[in-house]
Formats: structure tokens, C-alpha cells, sequence
């Protein structure tokens, strides 16, 4: 939009003005004989000329330099604070915008689970929060998560490296079909032409023509066939290609998942030996009031720590499930799909051959 005509409005206020500076083809605007536009001390073309900076024309009149210039500096102060809630809104879309696209990028990549922690946040139940009896089992899990992130980022980067393999082997496979189909549509052009041109210069009888015409179906249909089987042939290979790079990605994307778990055991250890440790803390200076009931009995402690460790080991065990289960169904779907296509390829090319036979042998019947 290049124009915006608001003329003869009941426009009171500037409310909502400043958000067609978002409007960039918009160049003219047009307020007059609006309330506002009645304010002698304020001007609108003054707001129009400091707040839209695009806007070239206010009421179809051009706004000068001198004009925009006085304006911006009776209305600095707004527009500071305005153009800092831009660059705050312009930060906040960026991130959310870089935030989507790398959860889309991380489920083709099959690790959801890195998403902001995400696999991390599900180690821990609320109630788990009962072992942080003090600052030194806080620093322990912090620790911990410090350690995830590390190993979660190689993760993540091995995941996208893994990606980008496979999608290189597509569009290599992918190419590689092209150029079969290409060669064989080129060699009925000129089966085709071929027999066009022979029909043009001789003057076959119509049984010769028609003799012809089989021998031409056949070519064509010979040269489909073996397309067809050659691509299908093809994309089986392709399948056992793919589920080998799904499975050297598994064994990385493993031992990054075990060291978690390693990562996981270490600070399981050293929780229970510091909760432990201010337990007796308490106990020997009197002050066993101050213990948790829950955490009263050792043998409730070590029972605590037990269930979040194998908790914990089955979390992560799952995510390395679900991550081959994914990358299985991913090669599956695929490949369906490859094979789809093909079929319904040859399906087309097998309708348009014998179209073109049919369509010949009516012009030589008649």
C-alpha cells in the first residue's frame, strides 16, 4: 500500500499511528479534517513528518527536510523511547524466528530432546528437589548441567554434520535419476522423430506404417521398462545407503548419550555423599531438627538417590530408542515416497506412449 486516505474521520488520538512505520511501499497519507487534526499547537503533519519517516507526502503535500528535521527534534524524546520498544520487539521476533528454525532444524535431525535443555529438564521431578538440602548439592547439579550442555552441543553439531551427509547422498541419488530419466526421454524423442520423419518422406501402406508403429511401441516401451526397473533397483540400493548413515549417526550420537549417563552417575555419586555429609553436619552439632523428615533415615536417602539414577538411566535409554525408532520411520517414508513417485512416472509415460500409438493408428485407418 502506497497510499493511506484517513480524511474525515473521527481520529482523536496518535494511538496506533506509530505502526504504519511498518508499512514500507507507504509514502502518502492523508489525515485532514479529523479531530486531531485541529490541534494548532501539535501539528499533524509535525507527528506525520517525526514518527513516519517513509511518509513523503502529508495531506499530498511534500514533507521538506527542514520540516522532518524540526520535528524529530520536538519529538526526540518519544521517538528514543519508541525506537527502543522496536529494537526490543526486532530482538525478540529475530530470537523467536532463529528459535524456530533451529527446533525445525533439530527434528530433521532427529534430537528434539536438545531443544532448550529439554532432555536435561526431564531428568528431575519435583520432588527431586528434596536432595538440594544445600549449596553444595546445587553447585553438584549445576555442574552436572554444565557438563550436559557441553556434551549436548557436540551432540547437536554431530546431529546437523549427519544431516547435511544425507541430504547430500539425496541430491546425489536424486540427480543420478534425473539424468536416467533425461537419457531415456531423449531416446524416445528420437524413436519418435525418427518415425515421424519416415512417415513424412516414404509413402508406406498402412499395414507397413502399422508394422512400424509396433516395432516403436516396443522400443518405447522396452527403454520404460528398464528405466523403471533400473530406478526401483535403484532405490533399494538407496535404502541400505541411508540406513547405514543412520546407523554410523546412532553409534556417535550413542556414545554422546553414554556420556551423559556417565555425566549422570558422577553427580548421582557425589549428591548422596553430600547430603550425607550435612546430615552428619546436623546431627553432630545438635541440630537434627533442621534435617528434612523425609531425609532421616540413610536408607531413605540412598533409596532417593536409587530411584532418580534409574529413573534417569531410563530417560536416557528412551531417548536413544525414540532417536533410532525416528530415524527409522524417516528411511521408510522416504524411501515409500521415492517409490511412489516412480510409479506414478511410469504410470504417466506408459498412458502417454500408448496415447501417441493410439492417436497414430487412427490417422492411418482413416
Amino acid at each position: 500500500m502506497q497510499i493511506l486516505s484517513l480524511g474525515r474521520n473521527r481520529i482523536m488520538t496518535y494511538d496506533g499511528i506509530e505502526k504504519l512505520r511498518s508499512l514500507a511501499n507507504l509514502s502518502v497519507i492523508n489525515l485532514e479534517d479529523n479531530p486531531i487534526a485541529m490541534d494548532e499547537d501539535n501539528p499533524t503533519r509535525e507527528y506525520v513528518a517525526a514518527f513516519l519517516p517513509k511518509i513523503k507526502y502529508y495531506n499530498y503535500t511534500l514533507i521538506d527536510d527542514e520540516t522532518r528535521a524540526s520535528a524529530r527534534e520536538k519529538y526526540s524524546r518519544e521517538l528514543r523511547k519508541l525506537e527502543e520498544i522496536e529494537s526490543e520487539e526486532l530482538m525478540r521476533r529475530e530470537k523467536l524466528q532463529k528459535d524456530t528454525e533451529e527446533e525445525v532444524l533439530l527434528g530433521k535431525c532427529f534430537v528434539e530432546f536438545l531443544i532448550q535443555q529439554r532432555l536435561f529438564d526431564t531428568l528431575f521431578e519435583p520432588w527431586d528437589n528434596a536432595l538440594n538440602v544445600d549449596e553444595k548439592s546445587l553447585q553438584l547439579q549445576e555442574e552436572f548441567r554444565q557438563k550436559y550442555v557441553v556434551i549436548a552441543k557436540e551432540l547437536r553439531d554431530i546431529a546437523v554434520q549427519e544431516h547435511e551427509r544425507r541430504q547430500e547422498e539425496i541430491r546425489a541419488f536424486k540427480n543420478c535419476i534425473e539424468d536416467a530419466r533425461k537419457e531415456t526421454q531423449s531416446k524416445a524423442q528420437r524413436l519418435i522423430e525418427t518415425y515421424l520423419e519416415e512417415k513424412e518422406e516414404s509413402s508406406l501402406d498402412t499395414s507397413s506404417t502399422s508394422e512400424r508403429l509396433d516395432e516403436m511401441w516396443k522400443s518405447l516401451m522396452e527403454e520404460e521398462v528398464l528405466l523403471f526397473e533400473n530406478i526401483v533397483a535403484g532405490i533399494e540400493g538407496f535404502r541400505t545407503s541411508l540406513e547405514n548413515l543412520i546407523g554410523e549417526f546412532f553409534q556417535r550420537a550413542q556414545t554422546c548419550l553414554n556420556r551423559i549417563r556417565e555425566a549422570d552417575s558422577v553427580y548421582l555419586d557425589a549428591l548422596e555423599e553430600a547430603v550425607t555429609e550435612f546430615i552428619m553436619l546436623k546431627i553432630t552439632s545438635n541440630r537434627e531438627n533442621e534435617i528434612p523428615a523425609d531425609l532421616k533415615d540413610s536408607d531413605s536417602i540412598a533409596s532417593k538417590i536409587i530411584q532418580m539414577g534409574q529413573r534417569q538411566r531410563l530417560k536416557i535409554d528412551e531417548t536413544k530408542r525414540v532417536l533410532v525408532e525416528k530415524a527409522k520411520v524417516w528411511v521408510k517414508e522416504f524411501i515409500c515416497e521415492l517409490h511412489e513417485e516412480e510409479v506414478q512416472r511410469n504410470r504417466n509415460n506408459i498412458v502417454e506412449i500408448n496415447y501417441f500409438l493410439d492417436y497414430e493408428r487412427e490417422i492411418i485407418t482413416e
